[in-house]
């Protein structure tokens, strides 16, 4: 949401300033050897004189490619919501599908919202016709399944409000996709209360359902647990308006099953208050969301002002009020996403800025280096940046995911992100499209009906081990663009087709975890096996000692570190014989 003047940034702004660092070019790709996309974008869409703003990267079509959404006007013109359609791996250089509404468009968010099995968008409205006088709205546009939308939007809420970004979740925590709304307006200080609109039967309400108990000035809204307890929780980028104002943190809201609190449980305390975006991820991998927020010093200058930066979840559910984190970078910090650049199983931060450049900090151990390992060589106003793998070259089209119910659950989170949810099984019956809600972005899905204890809940989903990145810009004279992945993917282990001869037999399958899984067969002349996770991760390796016999190899369900390998399905691979043979093994609480 750069000024509205659409000028490069005032004299008494200082411009970014980046921290010079080697970085290693490689077959045209500047990166390290972990991380490898190009400087320069390898797809341009061409420029129409719109303001993009929010994007997103989701299959309309059904043919398992992701598709471009891109909703325009910002603060500056009323535009158009956009669609390019993926064509076998790419996009066109103009969209394939426009709205035939114009507005001054934010962010957008997808989600089936009326259970039909095709993606429905919501798109937030930042002012309204007469510009920033009047305020903005929300609205819905039906996705028809085919790389299009309704040319109107089919409901939109009935009281107008400033609203730069919205998120789909689940408030009550029934299956059905609600939408979250960020409110305000900060330039002129105008303060909203955040809102929630309800899914009621595969409709919107027009009205809210929820509403923060105070007013604010917030650009960006994301969901997620962050208190560990198994419902979805809401989290908003605060942004102050000027010296002397109230500071408006961020902040984030505890779910409670039925509904949200309506203050909240947790406040940002550093002092820097001009979140631009947010978004939630279990950087260190223990277990809690930590929290990652681009701030933008465009209204209030100052050194310190214009970082991203993280909050760290103490793995038991609660968020530092002061980050552990932040980023050489200082300016006009515009997104922040949490992604696997480099296909090593944890998260990397890709960040942007207004006229600056897209920026990957690699995740080392669970530490983000202060500089980038990766930045292009662009110079645009970024507002997006989207996460998938357009072309498919590190698609793993067949993961699975194995949960066990209590009763009780109803939020069951994925090990990767983005995903593409192609089915959800409870006791082996399929799940219809209104029966749970689901997350690509984030890779978490809600259920309207809990399992029952001990009744197993199957995923079955889509993961890429190839991530690339789509950005929206905000440069009337720049479109899109696209960053392709160069990282070849370790292939994951192929499956025996049923009834080879040659193939192992695992007894017993499923196991449950702490009991003996015996391959025999191959295995019981083989040298090793090695076990895999469903999304292609080597777990464990077990070896016979020479000369040994007997019926096979054991595995006790545990990594080469002796920690449980949890609930789930995993692939044994056996390669003691020209030809290794593979079998897959299901593990249960």
């Amino acid at each position: 949401m750069p000024q509205e003047c659409g000028q490069p940034p005032c004299p008494r702004f200082s411009r970014p300033c980046f921290l010079v660092f080697l970085l290693l070019v490689w077959s045209g790709t500047t990166a390290t050897a972990a991380i490898q996309f190009p400087a320069q974008p390898d797809w341009q869409g061409t420029p129409l004189s719109r303001y993009g703003t929010g994007c997103a990267l989701r299959d309309l079509d059904g043919d398992n490619l992701p598709d471009l959404v891109v909703a325009n006007g910002n603060d500056m013109a009323r535009q158009p919501l956009v669609v390019f359609r993926n064509l076998g791996g790419s996009f066109p250089a103009t969209p394939t599908w426009t709205s035939s509404d114009i507005d001054y468009h934010g962010h957008l968010d997808l989600a089936d919202v009326d259970g039909d099995g095709m993606l429905d968008c919501a798109v937030a409205v930042y002012v309204g016709a007469g510009g920033f006088s009047t305020p903005g709205k929300v609205k819905l546009y039906r996705g028809n399944g085919d790389g299009t939308f309704s040319a109107n939007p089919i409901c939109t809420c009935s009281t107008s409000f400033y609203c730069f970004s919205v998120a789909f979740g689940d408030v009550n925590m029934d299956g059905r996709p609600d939408l979250a709304c960020a409110a305000g307006e900060p330039y002129n200080h105008i303060l909203e209360r955040y809102r929630v609109f309800r899914n009621v039967g595969g409709t919107l309400d027009t009205m809210p359902y929820w509403q923060s108990a105070d007013n604010h000035a917030g650009l960006d809204v994301t969901w997620g647990d962050v208190n560990g307890d198994g419902i979805l929780d809401l989290a908003f980028a605060g942004a102050s308006s000027g010296s002397g104002l109230p500071a408006e943190p961020n902040e984030v809201y505890l779910g409670t099953g039925t509904t949200l609190q309506d203050t909240p449980a947790w406040r940002s305390q550093d002092g820097h208050d001009y979140g631009n975006t947010l978004c939630l991820g279990d950087l260190n991998g223990d277990g809690g969301l930590d929290l990652a927020v681009a701030d933008n010093n465009q209204v209030i200058g100052g050194v310190g002002n214009g970082r991203v930066k993280l909050f760290l979840n103490n793995g038991a559910g609660a968020l530092g009020a002061i980050p552990v984190w932040t980023s050489a970078f200082d300016g006009y910090g515009s997104h922040v996403s949490f992604g696997d650049a480099d296909a090593d199983g944890d998260l990397d931060l890709a960040a942007g800025s207004w006229w600056g450049t897209v920026r990957i900090y690699e995740n080392q151990a669970g530490v983000l280096p202060t500089v980038p390992a990766w930045q292009s060589t662009t110079n645009s106003v970024i507002e997006n940046i989207a996460w998938e793998d357009v072309d498919n070259d590190g698609l793993q089209p067949d993961l699975t995911a194995l949960f066990t119910g209590d009763g009780t659950r109803r939020l069951f989170t994925l090990p990767r992100r983005p995903v593409r949810v192609q089915s959800v099984e409870v006791d082996g019956v399929p799940l219809g499209h209104s029966q749970f809600s689901s997350s690509g972005e984030q890779g978490w899905l809600t259920i309207g009906n809990p399992p029952g204890p001990g009744v197993p809940l199957t995923v079955h989903y889509t993961g890429s081990l190839a991530l690339d990145l789509a950005v929206s810009n905000w440069d009337s004279a720049i479109g899109e663009y696209v960053f392709r992945n160069r990282l070849a993917p370790a292939a994951t282990p192929p499956v025996a087709a049923a009834g080879d001869p040659l193939a192992l037999s695992v007894v017993p399958n499923p196991a449950r975890i702490g009991s003996m899984v015996q391959f025999s067969g191959l295995a019981a002349t083989a040298p090793r096996a090695m076990i895999f996770s469903s999304e292609g991760r080597l777990v464990r390796v077990l070896h016979r000692a020479d000369g040994a016999s007997g019926i096979g190899l054991a595995w006790d369900g545990r990594d080469d570190d002796g920690r449980s390998a949890g609930a789930g399905v995993y692939l044994v691979r056996v390669d003691g014989s020209k030809t290794p043979r593979t079998a897959r093994i299901t593990l249960v609480h």
